[in-house]
């Protein structure tokens, strides 16, 4: 579960970034934010089925921050966090604090020595097998820190030494919390002005608070990269491995994106391979069109597999936009493969502009989860949405919103299905 509203606030509040930026008298740039006040009524708070159904309202209040700025002494700074405190009617959650979001700082000493301080924080769902409430999501943050040393032997060579450490908070799961120290090392070799190929060793100790099992975690990669004018693309193919107590777990590692940015139409595909655990996941990753990164109930190491596509068409019409999102998922549990899970996501979004201030969006999503090794688990999951949003001057909007959920069984499953609907108003003041 998040934190509960008798708890203090998110220590990601009192990050070094956010500390940095408020109290340097340097910044001179101006941050954003927003509040927000909604209210909603669902036809099912619970997501179960018929039988246990919930009506119930549910009342939320956010708050937003986003700052970004370059300061004369020679370093940069971002800050983009989420704050909502929501309160449900009839109980179906504990009444409580959320927060989502990221921030950094980057110290630039010399051309060849740097830091970064970073902290992100994100709900992740615990069980992928539970609906997607409040009481299965719990609070994932990453401290981070690194200090990098530059060095070019020549015009086109630069050696990379980058030790680092990141701390992992999991909330009341306090079983995946853990520790990582690690040393990367790169080797990059500028081919030409647009293109690059690169070799790096990274090992990193990972102790886990709750476990005596601790591990070690390298990393063998050979990259190459390209940028051009209109499209970008990097591949990086390797090795990587866990050690634990004289026992490897050994995998291949691979990744690779394609960018094309054109004056109407956007796409990127991405495919990565990687082993990871339970505990640092995806870390933190954004926008992403499924919650489910790993089956939280126990501490496990996993090789992930993620295929991701999208496409933006920003001139379908004179004033509107379409997006389309695809994403497959893979999950193969090393020592649980019980809990071994594919997934397949598709999305759509159409948002029109009936002038500059007043649009209409709406969306559609198709979700496939299945366990190849518990096939009386999987289930199929529909989402869709509809929003109309009205802006009043520079500072003041609202919008109305219905959203509707199913989620089915697959043949032979012994999945409980439900439905939910839910509609609600929402105002805001951006300051």
């Amino acid at each position: 579960m998040t934190m509960h509203m008798n708890a203090k606030l998110p220590g990601a509040l009192a990050t070094p970034a956010l500390l940095f930026l408020l109290c340097s008298p340097s910044s001179q740039a101006e941050p954003t934010f927003e509040i927000t006040a909604g209210t909603s009524f669902t036809d099912n708070a619970t997501k179960s089925g018929d039988a246990t159904a919930l009506e119930e309202r549910q009342d939320e209040i956010g708050f937003n921050v986003q700052w970004e700025k370059r300061f004369d002494f020679n370093a940069q700074a971002l800050v983009d966090y989420n704050l909502k405190y929501e309160h449900f009617e009839k109980g179906s959650s504990d009444n409580e604090f959320n927060l989502n979001g990221k921030s950094e700082i980057d110290f630039i000493f010399s051309p060849n020595y740097s830091a970064n301080l970073n902290h992100s924080i994100k709900q992740v769902l615990n069980d992928p097998e539970v609906s997607e409430t409040n009481n299965n999501l719990e609070e994932r943050n990453i401290y981070g820190a690194e200090f990098t040393a530059k060095y070019t032997p020549t015009s086109t060579q630069t050696i990379f030494i980058t030790p680092s450490i990141q701390e992992i908070d999991n909330g009341d799961n306090e079983f995946q919390n853990s520790t990582r120290i690690g040393l990367t090392g790169a080797w990059e070799l500028r081919l030409n002005s647009t293109s690059a190929i690169s070799v790096s060793y990274e090992t990193t100790q990972i102790d886990y608070e709750a476990n005596t099992q601790d591990q070690d975690y390298d990393k063998l990669l050979f990259g190459y990269n390209k940028t051009h004018r209109l499209f970008a693309y990097n591949v990086d193919v390797g090795l990587n491995r866990y050690s634990s107590n004289g026992a490897d777990t050994e995998e291949p590692y691979f990744y690779a994106d394609l960018a094309y940015n054109g004056s109407t139409h956007l796409f990127k595909v991405s495919a990565n391979r990687t082993l990871t655990d339970t505990s640092f996941g995806d870390g933190n990753l954004e926008d992403q069109l499924s919650s489910i990164d790993g089956n939280r109930i126990s501490l496990e190491q996993l090789e992930k597999d993620r295929i991701r596509a999208s496409y933006q068409y920003l001139d379908l019409c004179r004033s509107c936009t379409l997006k389309l999102d695809f994403q497959l998922n893979n999950e193969d549990y090393t020592s649980a493969p019980i809990s071994d899970l594919e997934e397949t996501v598709f999305s759509a979004e159409l948002e029109y502009n009936f002038d500059s201030k007043s649009r209409i969006n709406g969306g559609i999503s198709h979700s496939e989860i299945e366990y190849p090794n518990q096939p009386s688990h999987g289930y199929d999951l529909q989402k869709a949405s509809l929003a109309y949003r009205r802006t009043m001057d520079r500072e003041w909007y609202w919008l109305v919103f219905t959203e509707y959920e199913d989620k089915d069984p697959t043949d032979g499953t012994t999945i409980i299905p439900y439905s939910e609907w839910n509609v609600g108003v929402k105002v805001g003041y951006k300051f």
